[in-house]
């Protein structure tokens, strides 16, 4: 073999070797970073045993919470209801955390199944489920307000007064957030059974309000 192919040959060898062990040091460092993505995606999921990171546990626990006061809620008013936690996959089955939800079940009729919500029939049932959702999460999150405006939006008198319920049953809870409910209308009498740690104000403001009107005193039982 001449010399200048014989050269050819070790540098192309020595190039191989090496390029071997550049593959072999990445494929160690993928299954390193595979193993420290796969011990923090538990942790998130699963929560850590020292309740440090995730005192109240993993976000599957946190869904569960979700779940259940979900589900009590529609059986309360003798429907169903669920909360999933939703993953997803890349093509080469990695997991996509960007991807990860949530799927939101319903079922407003004994003959029906479990659906998704965008396959509910009714805005006004649509509606109730995304209000139920939204206070089936505030239990995971603490502020010292909350304020709710217009529940009534695209609801019926049943299911207004299914939301309304559950609000004022939440809001008179110990150790739990100042609710405040802006509303122009409630319907049917959902204010006569109004506990006591509630308190209704009116506000009376406008050009077309009468002249003293604003002065005037409203009492709740006079109103009911």
């Amino acid at each position: 073999m001449p010399d200048n192919k014989r050269e050819d040959f070790e540098r192309v060898k020595e190039d191989i070797i090496l390029l071997n062990q550049q593959i072999n040091e990445r494929e160690s460092e993928m299954r390193d970073q595979d193993e420290t993505i796969e011990r923090i995606k538990q942790r998130w999921l699963k929560g850590d045993p020292e309740k440090v990171l995730y005192p109240r546990g993993g976000l599957e626990d946190l869904i569960k919470l979700v779940a259940k006061e979900f589900s009590d809620c529609f059986a309360e008013m003798g429907n169903a209801g669920d909360v999933e936690l939703v993953a997803k996959k890349t093509p080469n089955d990695k997991d996509d955390f960007a991807g990860y939800g949530l799927r939101i079940l319903v079922r407003f009729r004994t003959s029906q199944q479990l659906s998704q919500l965008d396959k509910a029939p009714s805005g006004g049932e649509k509606s109730l489920t995304i209000m139920m959702f939204i206070v089936s999460l505030q239990q995971l999150t603490h502020c010292p307000v909350r304020v709710v405006d217009e529940i009534n939006q695209g609801l019926d008198v049943a299911y207004e007064k299914a939301v309304f319920d559950k609000i004022v049953k939440w809001s008179c809870r110990e150790n739990t957030s100042q609710c405040f409910l802006i509303t122009p209308k409630l319907q049917g009498q959902l204010l006569s059974e109004v506990r006591e740690n509630i308190t209704v104000h009116y506000i009376i403001e406008g050009r077309s309000v009468a002249p003293g009107a604003r002065k005037r005193k409203f009492s709740l039982v006079d109103a009911l």
